[in-house]
């Protein structure tokens, strides 16, 4: 959604205060499939709606952030998704805000496919960072509040933001401001993000650390058989020779008699018989 200076004042940037949905975790088995053809969602985008150039100008502020960032030269395909999503949200969080957007809130969300499409489709991935850049860097003339939030898609089409005031400067209340039904639905929402990026982190933690016992325990059972096959060679071995050792012994003992004997047969007198 492109802003300017006639959209300002009824749609406001995104804020300082940021909740990111990175749905689900991906299986580590999916990268072992085949990989996916994605067309660029900028250039699909550009065939339905040629009249649009200002997509180009997103394109190249998101190439140049990109740049900035010393990230053109990395590759997305060696990433996880998960890897990925950190790693995006780590440009994300490059973009400054204008000063007049400090006391604004904004819920970011991005579903699975457009995360997906993002990996896989340079284009796109510059075109959603280059409309960030261009929406933190709106400038609203009047101090005000708001509460925003942007919803993101495998395509530009699919792209939704809105926003609406919580305090209007002009409300003419003073003192303690009581939080709108608005703003409370906006914090119970961030809450239920946050609590359950915290439970898909112990679930990821848990599957982890199982995988690591099973790990240990194979390699003790491992050890375990080797040691039982070297006692019992060792046994054998020890074994051969005591009997190698004893039959030994025997061979001297009888070759020892048998030449007594003979000795014993030389010395003894000879006995004449009548002829």
């Amino acid at each position: 959604m492109n802003v300017n200076a006639a959209t300002a004042v009824s749609y406001t940037s995104i804020s300082t205060t940021t909740v990111v949905n990175k749905g689900k975790d991906i299986d580590f088995k999916d990268t072992y499939k085949s990989k996916k053809e994605y067309k660029s969602a900028v250039a699909e985008f550009k065939k339905r709606h040629p009249d649009n150039t200002h997509v180009d100008v997103q394109v190249r502020a998101g190439k140049n952030l990109i740049k900035r960032c010393n990230a053109d030269g990395i590759s997305r395909d060696a990433m996880t998704m998960d890897e990925y999503k950190d790693f995006f949200m780590g440009l994300m969080d490059k973009i400054p805000y204008d000063i007049s957007q400090k006391d604004t809130h904004m819920t970011w969300s991005m579903t699975e496919a457009g995360w997906e499409q993002m990996k896989n489709d340079p284009d796109y991935e510059a075109w959603v960072l280059g409309y960030t850049v261009e929406d933190r860097s709106v400038h609203f003339p009047f101090k005000a509040t708001h509460v925003n939030f942007e919803k993101f898609g495998a395509t530009i089409e699919e792209h939704h933001g809105e926003g609406f005031n919580v305090f209007p400067e002009d409300s003419g209340v003073s003192g303690k401001k009581e939080e709108s039904w608005w703003y409370k639905r906006h914090k119970k929402m961030e809450e239920l993000l946050k609590k359950q990026g915290e439970e898909a982190h112990k679930k990821a933690v848990a599957k982890r650390k199982a995988m690591q016992e099973q790990w240990y325990l194979e390699q003790a059972q491992s050890s375990l058989r080797m040691q039982q096959y070297f006692s019992e060679r060792i046994s054998y071995i020890q074994n051969t020779s005591d009997i190698i050792g004893n039959n030994s012994a025997s061979s001297v003992s009888a070759g020892i008699d048998a030449y007594e004997s003979s000795l014993d047969l030389v010395s003894s007198p000879v006995i004449s018989g009548n002829i």
